[in-house]
């Protein structure tokens, strides 16, 4: 991929395709083909490669976020929340999904919305990414939005008596 890094694109659009020609159903080339035209600006043709990509191979997590980028862009809001549901339901473990969500549903002007992904979002999580810095944020901006009262989740210490 460094020729696309280099954007050499004759070469890259030259490489892939031979890469193509050797095996069509190869993990990375179609969210490779993605990345060349997302680097065109082609991004309808960028989202349509993406999509092979994950046809194929659904725990490419990061073609979910590349594919929900591009969306974001063409401004389809809804169809970048729905990849972004899908990775979610790809791989419940990764926090950054429904990081990604919560915002867009923020940005949308629907904070209930978005602190009901949030919450879904983190009971799908493992334990020991429940803590995760940026979603306790982004959840905390969504209950702020949503008008949701602070309120803190654990008892203050106890003193013991003298």
């Amino acid at each position: 991929m460094c020729w696309l890094a280099q954007h050499n694109l004759d070469e890259a659009k030259s490489l892939l395709e031979q890469a193509k020609k050797i095996n069509s159903d190869q993990p990375y080339l179609w969210s490779t083909y993605g990345y060349y035209e997302y680097q065109r600006g082609e991004l309808t043709g960028a989202i349509r490669d993406y999509r092979l990509e994950l046809a194929t191979f659904p725990e490419r997590y990061g073609a979910y976020g590349d594919m929900a980028g591009a969306q974001l862009v063409l401004g389809q809001r809804k169809e970048a929340k729905e990849t972004l549901q899908q990775w979610l339901a790809a791989n419940p473990g990764d926090p950054t999904p429904t990081i990604r969500l919560v915002s867009i549903m923020l940005d949308d002007g629907d904070p209930a919305g978005a602190v009901a992904a949030a919450e879904t979002g983190l009971a799908k999580l493992p334990e020991d990414k429940k803590k995760n810095e940026w979603l306790q944020l982004t959840l905390g901006r969504a209950q702020i939005a949503a008008g949701i009262p602070y309120s803190r989740s654990c008892s203050p210490p106890r003193i013991p008596a003298l």
